[in-house]
């Protein structure tokens, strides 16, 4: 597992646009989902990329709350 993830993770940018695919918030009728993304404006998914993370960050501090 480790080795996998030491390959994936020099394609950073790379898999995050694939993770935006993969939700299909971008996808235009008649492109592919990844084909979509990479034509939408960047800084809409630079956009939800920040607002992703933003979540991902409430949710943790929320949790690590709920524990104490």
């Amino acid at each position: 597992m480790r080795a996998a993830e030491g390959t994936i993770s020099g394609y950073g940018w790379l898999n995050s646009l694939y993770d935006i695919a993969k939700t299909g918030i971008f996808t235009l009728p008649i492109h592919s989902p990844l084909n979509s993304v990479l034509l939408t404006d960047l800084y809409e998914v630079l956009t939800y990329l920040s607002w992703k993370n933003a979540t991902v960050q409430y949710e943790k501090i929320y949790n690590d709350l709920n524990k104490k």
